[in-house]
């Protein structure tokens, strides 16, 4: 078993998100295939769904092979790749949204969340905390992919850092653009 654990056994996720394994780093597409094969995820759907604890298995392996910057950008990848169809014309409501994406990715238990608890436009920044059983680093991709793609602020640079310690399963994220 691997360095990440479901809240549950029962826990699923969407195939078109654990597509991004597949499609997030096009070099290394055939690679991916066969780690998602190892951990018995082969033939994903984009809408059927498969246990969240054999992708978390992946992302072990992934971790181990290829190191931190692999997960952060295939969490880059997510806003691509995840199962939603929101339109958003605020950074808030794009931030907001990150939560309800990840909900609709998953279903079957509990698999944690993302929440704002602190949003300031004249400053430019905000807090996310967040709980969940998937990396920091790939957690912190999905955020930079999130606000890439929904970018309302014209010229800003998103910069998401990680706050907390690597706490099992809890941390908060420092965004400012």
């Amino acid at each position: 078993m691997g360095k990440f654990k479901a809240y549950s056994e029962e826990v699923e996720v969407v195939g078109q998100t654990i597509m991004c394994f597949i499609y997030g780093i096009p070099k290394y597409e055939d690679e991916m295939r066969e780690l998602l094969v190892r951990h018995g995820l082969e033939d994903i759907q984009p809408d059927g769904w498969y246990p969240q604890q054999k992708w978390l298995d992946a992302f072990s392996e992934l971790f181990d092979s290829y190191g931190p910057y692999t997960l952060f950008t295939l969490g880059k990848s997510i806003p691509e790749q995840a199962a939603f169809r929101l339109q958003f014309t605020e950074l808030e409501q794009t931030l907001r949204a990150v939560d309800v994406v990840y909900q609709m990715n998953h279903r079957n238990g509990e698999v944690g969340h993302y929440t704002i608890t602190k949003f300031d436009a004249e400053l430019k920044e905000a807090l996310i905390e967040c709980t969940s059983p998937y990396p920091a680093d790939f957690e912190r991709g999905v955020l930079v992919g999130m606000i890439r793609k929904y970018k309302t602020h014209v010229g800003s640079v998103p910069k998401v850092e990680l706050l907390s310690p690597l706490t099992e399963g809890f941390r908060t994220f420092s965004i400012n653009w």
